[in-house]
């Protein structure tokens, strides 16, 4: 098992780092406060137990004896959607409200991570 964390020690890092995300995003239900329509649907717990049920996924492949190419593919897509989002609504949440408290440049240079890993894969 410790011999397939060596072989994909970034996917781990990433499940694990998505998953974090998603805890922080459980946890806080008062993570998004604009736009006032759309912000109780950002703040509902289900948004934090997705992106904890994917970062879960990737830690899994990447100690998975099997590696299968397929699951690697949609754990990536579906982490780099899911990214991406969450970077483009932070970043109008920033230019509504006026206050860049949120993380939107951080969280947009993990989409991208996730995006050159997918790209570096043999899941294509």
């Amino acid at each position: 098992m410790m011999l397939n964390f060596r072989k994909h020690p970034v996917h781990l890092l990433t499940g694990f780092g998505i998953i974090g995300i998603g805890t922080r995003l459980l946890l806080d239900d008062a993570y998004f406060s604009w736009p006032p329509g759309f912000r109780d649907l950002a703040n509902d717990d289900i948004v934090g137990f997705v992106f904890i049920v994917i970062g879960i996924s990737i830690a899994v492949w990447a100690f998975s004896p099997d590696n299968n190419a397929k699951w690697n593919r949609w754990n990536l897509v579906i982490a780099a959607v899911l990214m991406t989002f969450l970077a483009v609504y932070q970043f109008l949440h920033v230019i509504g409200t006026g206050h860049d408290n949120l993380p939107w440049i951080s969280n947009a240079m993990v989409a991208g991570y996730i995006v050159l890993i997918a790209a570096r894969s043999d899941a294509g």
